[in-house]
């Protein structure tokens, strides 16, 4: 635990041994004050105000360090128990023996959903995970690493919650306190700078730390702001294109594009070389625990501090990270670090027992013939994890339209974080394709299975969350962060499609009977613009969420910088930042579409506004955490400004 537990004040009445009595003496006493005996009462005055200094900083220590863990908690934590559960994560190890029932035999989750009290679950078993991984590396850290990984782990999570340390304003652009953005500076800095030199250390917790503060936004100074969007005016106007311009469609989408200046800044928001190196360390690790197991057998891997629930809790981490990378590696246009072949799951073959020892190897090639032999490796990204939740979908027997119980309505949003995930990495494969300029044939497979997980996710899941959004008022808060983000990313994910779909066919990267087909019954363009209002309608539902009674005497469910909105519990809002941003600019480009057909439904514009108005919103919402999304606000607000002007 961070911090001092301050000292318990004593009874009413109680005389501290350690002050004397400060009354002066009875009259007609005849006890003579010498200087020396008052040099001492003094200095033990002044030695019991530190002691009381200390104390009090002491305990101001402790309570903002159990603040900003109260924050991480209800962010981090309470999204990775909906999106990442022994349900759900595909490397169970209870799910992949042979011949088991996985949801008999795999732990149950306690969901918990109106209790305040919840677990820093992923937090902790970190934590015991690195101490029993000591085993694997063969050696415990030294006292020096011990110190840096432990001041590195924690700094991570400090910086993590000092996001929501932000405060605003009721008007124009939100800046926080002065005090608080350079406290919210100085601990990202030190917090980069501890992970840097932590970097190539072999632990579990420093992976972790990456994983969480690759999530982190950068902060940026405040005074910067007006000068930036001066510079994005400037970038504008010296843009070929204006904002009304008689260019093709194709081209004129540029009209509302995010300026070079605020896309720099949104690409650098976030720290990602720490999401990679943390890919990197769960690829190298898991690979070494393969070859250990093979090495030395499962039985001989119990008896050495690394045994089974070692190996799944491990498993959970690996899956949070591959999430993670996953989601964010289209959104930043990288490639993916932890490839194809490293998401394969490892399934002991029937002719072995789960639980039989293997037998040692004296070569590596020998052992990784052996493995061929004793398991199977089942591709993650194929038809996989499609073919799980239509089962899933399929043994619920819970219609879309009836309201369920908390339990159901929860495991319906922790199976859908997996075909949100699914969704971005059949991006991330489209991405790539067209980088390495594929053949058309393998770019339009690409398109086509996203488009399949799309359909799949429009006849299940995407019923689910319209009938939330419906009721989102009913819902616990719990429920509503949940839906409101897993849906949030899923929208985001169907954008970035929808332009990697436009760059292959712009490029002739696609068959030409395809490419036709997409202009003529234009489904990319009516796919993208229903999931642009799609996200304004989760905007205006998401922006309201449940509050304390302030008469109630219960504990709060959720920290109060979480009260204005669900939006809130984002733990990487670059996601939300972008999601609102494009939906809002692709509307603006509309208005210039007098025969598109949702300006032919809506010829006043009255529509368009509002909807623009709710993405603004929603990401001065956002800004409360970040101060990029409050630079879209400006940006979108201006753009929304001249479109509506030029249009008249």
């Amino acid at each position: 635990m961070l911090g001092v537990r301050p000292e318990a004040p004593e009874e009413a009445g109680s005389v501290d041994s350690r002050v004397p009595s400060l009354s002066p003496p009875r009259s007609g006493s005849t006890m003579d004050v010498s200087p020396g005996a008052t040099a001492a009462l003094r200095g033990e005055v002044v030695d019991n105000v530190l002691l009381g200094q200390k104390v009090a900083e002491a305990h101001m220590r402790y309570t903002v360090t159990q603040d900003l863990f109260r924050i991480y908690h209800d962010s981090m934590e309470n999204n990775l128990a909906c999106w990442v559960t022994e349900q759900t994560c595909p490397y169970s190890v209870f799910r992949n023996a042979p011949g088991t029932n996985a949801r008999e035999h795999m732990p149950s989750v306690k969901w918990r959903g109106g209790s305040a009290k919840w677990e820093d679950r992923f937090c902790a078993q970190a934590c015991l995970l690195d101490r029993a991984y000591s085993h694997v590396r063969e050696r415990k850290l030294t006292a020096i690493e011990e110190k840096n990984v432990s001041h590195a782990f924690h700094k991570a999570i400090m910086a993590f919650a000092m996001q929501w340390a932000r405060r605003k304003t009721d008007r124009g652009l939100k800046s926080p306190n002065s005090g608080i953005a350079k406290a919210t500076e100085d601990c990202w800095n030190e917090a980069y700078r501890s992970l840097q030199i932590c970097a190539g250390v072999e632990s579990i917790r420093v992976l972790y730390a990456c994983l969480i503060f690759g999530l982190t936004a950068r902060p940026r100074p405040c005074p910067s702001d007006h000068e930036l969007l001066d510079m994005a005016r400037m970038d504008e106007e010296s843009s070929p294109f204006g904002v009304f311009s008689s260019q093709a469609p194709s081209q004129r989408k540029h009209a509302a594009s995010i300026p070079s200046v605020l896309q720099e800044l949104l690409d650098a928001d976030q720290a990602t070389e720490f999401l990679e190196h943390a890919a990197r360390q769960l690829r190298m690790i898991r690979n070494k625990l393969e070859e250990r197991k093979i090495h030395r057998g499962s039985c001989a891997a119990e008896s050495h501090g690394f045994g089974t629930h070692e190996l799944d809790t491990f498993n959970l981490i690996f899956w949070m990270g591959v999430v993670f990378e996953t989601v964010h590696s289209p959104v930043f246009k990288r490639p993916i670090v932890i490839t194809e072949e490293d998401c394969a799951i490892h399934i002991p073959s029937n002719s072995c027992a789960f639980n039989d020892p293997l037998p040692s190897y004296s070569s590596s090639a020998a052992a990784a013939a052996a493995a061929d032999e004793l398991q199977q490796k089942l591709p993650l990204w194929g038809d996989m994890l499609l073919q799980q939740r239509a089962a899933d979908v399929d043994a619920r027997k819970i219609e879309p339209g009836s309201f369920s119980t908390f339990e159901d309505i929860a495991e319906i949003i922790s199976e859908a974080a997996t075909i949100k995930t699914l969704l971005f990495r059949r991006v991330s494969q489209l991405q790539a394709s067209i980088r390495e300029i594929a053949p058309a044939d393998r770019v339009e497979r690409f398109i086509q299975e996203t488009l399949r997980v799309i359909g799949f996710w429009d006849r299940s899941y995407g019923q689910h969350m319209k009938q939330y959004m419906q009721q989102h008022d009913s819902l616990l808060p719990r429920l509503q962060s949940w839906y409101c983000l897993i849906l949030g990313h899923w929208q985001l994910g169907v954008l970035l499609f929808c332009e990697a779909v436009e760059e292959a066919d712009q490029g002739g990267l696609s068959p030409r009977c395809r490419l036709e087909h997409r202009e003529t019954s234009q489904s990319v363009t009516r796919l993208r613009m229903r999931t642009a209002l799609a996200a304004c309608n989760l905007a205006k539902a998401c922006l309201h969420t449940h509050k304390k009674d302030p008469t109630s005497v219960e504990p709060a469910l959720f920290h109060d910088v979480f009260q204005p909105a669900a939006l809130l519990f984002e733990p990487s809002t670059t996601l939300l930042v972008r999601l609102f941003t494009k939906a809002a600019l692709l509307l603006i480009d509309e208005i210039s579409e007098d025969e598109c057909e949702y300006m032919m439904l809506d010829p006043s514009k009255s529509l368009i506004k509002q909807h623009v108005n709710l993405c603004i919103k929603a990401l001065e919402c956002v800004g409360a955490v970040t101060n990029v999304a409050v630079l879209m606000a400006s940006h979108v607000s201006q753009k929304l400004t001249q479109a509506i002007s030029g249009a008249r």
